[in-house]
C-alpha cells in the first residue's frame, strides 16, 4: 500500500466511524445536550476535563464555549478542568461545584480511578455528569447514575476515538448554541 493510499485508507476508516456514531449515538448525544444547556439556562455552570490523553479535545470544547470564533455571543461559564491533574478533578468538584452544575468528561474505554473519583465527587455535589468515550465501566457498577449520560464509543483505535470525541464536543457546542441563541439555517 502506497502512502497515498494508506491515507485514503486512514480518512476512510474515520468516515465509516463518524456514520457508526452518528447512527448509534444520536440520542445520547441529544439528551446530552439538553442536560448542558438546561445548565446554562438555569443559570448553573458547566465543567470540563479529561483522563490525560483527552485533555486538549476538553480544552478545545473549553474554548469553545468561552469564545468561539466566528460567533457573536457572550462567553458560556465553564470550568476547564483540563488544565490541572486528574487528581485534582475530584477536589476542585467538591470546592466549586453546584447542585444542577453539568459536568462533562472524557474518557478511553474505561475511564481512570481520578474520573471515577469525580463522578463520585459530582454526584456528592448532586451535579450530573455526561461520560464520552467509556464503553465499559469495569466492576464499578454504580459510576453512574440515572441521571447521567453516557456516551459509548466503541471504537478500539485511539485516532477513531479521539476523532469521534472531538465531532460529540462541535456538535455539543453546536447545539448549546441554538438552544441559548437560536439556530441559524
Amino acid at each position: 500500500m502506497t502512502l497515498e493510499e494508506r491515507i485514503r485508507h486512514y480518512y476512510g476508516q474515520g468516515i465509516e466511524s463518524q456514520i457508526t456514531a452518528a447512527d448509534s449515538l444520536a440520542s445520547q448525544i441529544a439528551v446530552a445536550s439538553e442536560c448542558l444547556s438546561g445548565a446554562l439556562l438555569s443559570g448553573h455552570k458547566l465543567f470540563c476535563g479529561a483522563d490525560r490523553e483527552y485533555q486538549a479535545i476538553a480544552s478545545l470544547f473549553n474554548q469553545l464555549l468561552v469564545d468561539r470564533p466566528g460567533v457573536e455571543r457572550p462567553s458560556l461559564p465553564i470550568i476547564n478542568l483540563a488544565k490541572q491533574f486528574p487528581a485534582s478533578f475530584s477536589k476542585i468538584i467538591h470546592a466549586l461545584g453546584h447542585e444542577q452544575d453539568c459536568i462533562i468528561l472524557l474518557s478511553g474505554p474505561s475511564p481512570s480511578t481520578f474520573l471515577i473519583d469525580t463522578i463520585h465527587a459530582a454526584h456528592q455535589r448532586e451535579m450530573r455528569v455526561i461520560l464520552v468515550g467509556a464503553n465499559r465501566l469495569g466492576n464499578d457498577t454504580d459510576t453512574l447514575n440515572s441521571q447521567d449520560v453516557l456516551v459509548p464509543i466503541s471504537d478500539q483505535q485511539e485516532m477513531a476515538r479521539q476523532t469521534n470525541q472531538l465531532m460529540i464536543l462541535h456538535i455539543f457546542a453546536n447545539l448549546i448554541d441554538g438552544s441559548l441563541f437560536g439556530y441559524e439555517e
